[in-house]
């Protein structure tokens, strides 16, 4: 087995999410893939897509990942704050894939 592909990664959370389209871990794993494939406009497309995005920590702290990695810093911070304010008491999320 290969060991951290991204791109193939996104291909299979890409194939999984259409079996379980109400899955939105299976769509944050494919943008956090689609990131880490250097594919940005990719993944931020998915995640502004994805049913409930604006209530979603995870989702706003990837799309904050993904505007930072960009150099988009006020955009970052925006989806950071949002993340605190829907859930203010979490820790790391368990989807996040951080190296």
């Amino acid at each position: 087995m290969e060991a951290h592909n991204p791109e193939r990664a996104a291909e299979a959370f890409a194939i999984a999410s259409r079996l379980d389209p109400d899955d939105t871990d299976l769509v944050l794993y494919q943008a956090q893939a689609l990131k880490d494939s250097g594919k940005i406009a990719a993944a931020r497309a998915l995640i502004v897509n994805m049913s409930g995005a604006g209530q979603s920590a995870p989702a706003k702290l990837l799309l904050g990942d993904i505007e930072e990695n960009s150099g988009n810093f006020e955009q970052a911070a925006a989806h950071y704050a949002r993340a605190v304010e829907i859930a203010p008491t979490a820790t790391s999320p368990s989807w996040h894939i951080d190296k």
